[in-house]
């Protein structure tokens, strides 16, 4: 799998799990535009904290649907 795709994975988890984009984005930092950006393709991935706080915050969502399953 692709890093940019592994992204884009992340964010759909945290969309299935109820955040918003722009939940999102504001969680990680990332202004709404960035996170279209990695969205479509154009950045390939989040940079400094903002990688890391999408990383954990999916993390998070991916628990808790995992739970609700």
């Amino acid at each position: 799998m692709h890093m940019d795709s592994d992204w884009k994975e992340r964010v759909l988890w945290c969309e299935r799990a109820g955040l918003s984009r722009a939940d999102i984005a504001d969680l990680c930092g990332l202004s709404y535009s960035s996170l279209g950006d990695l969205m479509r393709g154009a950045t390939r991935e989040p940079r400094g904290m903002a990688a890391v706080k999408l990383w954990q915050l999916s993390e998070q969502m991916a628990a808790a649907l995992e739970q609700a399953a």
